[in-house]
């Protein structure tokens, strides 16, 4: 049976008996949807291993409206193991991040344009029963160019959205194609960001949102471009690096500057030309709990500190730019909620997971409002 999140106004295929199951009950090992994707755990630095060496954040978009509230709960009922995602094993030491093969390009030189991507999405959908799509057969269905194919697969896979071994819709690309095939709700933006800019892989996206956004001084665009050339010098070829990095910069500042994730507000530019980031705490509580379910399931605990997933590279807080006092607060509120608990007696001031509680039912459930 699938894995069900109760409300009150009863969600077809949701079970009515609300509130039946013990919070204490439940498989205490929690599923990690990207376990072969976001390469979780991260590293402090991108740049740490490299062989040369080397604003302040506004309050914005006050909480929505209209939450779920506390009277929605979980409920959790057998599963069928062989639907189960594999939880990653640990990578906590360094030697183990220098196995991940990070992503120099991702978009290959185009943009992100989400209603390209849904194209794509949508066919994977209509064929989700296969193994693999071959992109000739992508190519052909959705008229796009076969270049153009291939630098949106590699978009979507970055966003946790198709595998791209066989290129074919993960749990979670299956979820937004069916609910929101062109990524317009806000709660699916902040999903994707989270993925996107917290995944180590993405070489550029996670060095962005996780370093030069977060220690370094506001740059212009073309400043990033010299960032990026001096740290990279050395590890890839001068020609590699002056061909394809501004394709790469450019993907980014128009994927937030001018595409669909603008709707938060995360990139600013100043009048000269400085981008910089703002802080980000209009979450959704389902789609944020889902983040932190996600994240401390990639380091295989249920427990994590508040202050240290705060200003850890590829955590929720760390990607959106909320410092501890704000991350706090959100934390309390999920608390509130019955999602998880926040410990705070004998000096703790933690996050435990929820036995039983997994990523995709948040994500399901946020869906199903």
């Amino acid at each position: 049976m699938v894995n069900s999140i109760m409300s009150e106004k009863g969600k077809s295929g949701y079970s009515q008996r609300l509130k039946e199951r013990s919070l204490e009950g439940g498989n205490a090992n929690q599923l990690q949807l990207f376990a072969d994707l976001a390469g979780r755990p991260k590293p402090k630095s991108l740049f740490q291993d490299l062989a040369t060496t080397n604003p302040e954040n506004q309050e914005t978009n006050s909480a929505p409206k209209n939450l779920p509230t506390k009277e929605k709960a979980i409920k959790i009922t057998n599963r069928n193991k062989k639907s189960r995602v594999k939880s990653e094993p640990s990578k906590k030491k360094t030697s183990s991040n220098e196995r991940i093969q990070q992503k120099f390009q991702v978009s290959n030189g185009y943009l992100l344009e989400f209603d390209q991507l849904a194209r794509i999405l949508h066919f994977m959908l209509e064929n989700q029963d296969v193994k693999k799509n071959s992109r000739k057969v992508l190519f052909e269905d959705t008229g796009l160019a076969d270049r153009q194919v291939e630098s949106l697969v590699s978009m979507g896979a970055a966003m946790g959205l198709i595998k791209p071994g066989n290129q074919v819709l993960t749990p979670v690309g299956l979820l937004m194609a069916k609910n929101d095939i062109f990524v317009e709700k806000m709660g699916s933006l902040e999903w994707l960001h989270y993925v996107g800019a917290g995944s180590y892989r993405n070489l550029f996206w996670f060095e962005v949102f996780n370093d030069l956004l977060t220690k370094q001084a506001a740059m212009t665009q073309d400043d990033w471009q010299d960032y990026f050339r001096k740290n990279l010098r050395g590890r890839y070829s001068d020609k590699t690096i002056k061909k394809h990095l501004p394709k790469e910069i450019r993907f980014i500042v128009d994927a937030y500057m001018d595409r669909n994730f603008n709707k938060l507000d995360l990139l600013q530019k100043s009048p000269d030309e400085r981008l910089y980031r703002r802080r980000y705490t209009g979450f959704n509580p389902l789609v944020l709990t889902a983040m932190i379910y996600d994240f401390c399931t990639g380091k295989e605990t249920p427990l994590s500190q508040v202050g240290e997933m705060a200003t850890q590279p590829g955590s929720p807080a760390m990607v959106f730019g909320l410092d501890v006092t704000s991350f706090r607060r959100q934390i309390e509120d999920l608390h509130d909620r019955g999602w998880l608990r926040y410990e705070t007696t004998h000096n703790l001031d933690q996050i435990r997971l929820k036995p039983g509680f997994s990523t995709l039912e948040f994500l399901t459930a946020y869906f199903s409002e």
